[in-house]
């Protein structure tokens, strides 16, 4: 169906119906007036250029703490081999290992509006 409209212009439209009672009088209902735009390529290009500066820097912050988490990863694995164990190297992991859970959420997050599923 072609309602032509051109790239940059809108169009309002509104629904109406009328049911058929034929004791009383048919009654009309109205939507409200709803408009539709069709956005030029200019427009397009902006949204676009928008949505990739914001997946992009998803991904700067994803890709730091990532470098950082394997920062960490490296330190303890250090410590594990000096054979320092105790109460503080087993909360240290443990605080190692939520931050990779979180970060493998961040990156998600990122993968999926890189892929248009917000």
């Amino acid at each position: 169906m072609n309602l032509g409209v051109k790239s940059g212009e809108t169009l309002e439209y509104q629904f109406a119906v009328k049911d058929n009672d034929g004791l009383r009088g048919g009654k009309t209902f109205r939507t409200p007036v709803m408009t539709l735009e069709r956005m030029g390529a200019e427009r397009v290009a902006q949204l676009l250029e928008k949505q990739e500066a914001g997946i992009g820097a998803g991904m700067s912050k994803s890709s730091k703490t990532l470098k950082e988490l394997q920062k960490e990863s490296q330190k303890l694995q250090e410590s594990l081999q000096q054979n320092q164990q105790g109460w503080d190297q087993e909360s240290k992991i443990k605080n190692w290992l939520n931050e990779q859970q979180k970060n493998g959420g961040d990156v998600e997050a990122v993968g999926e509006k890189a892929s248009g599923r917000e």
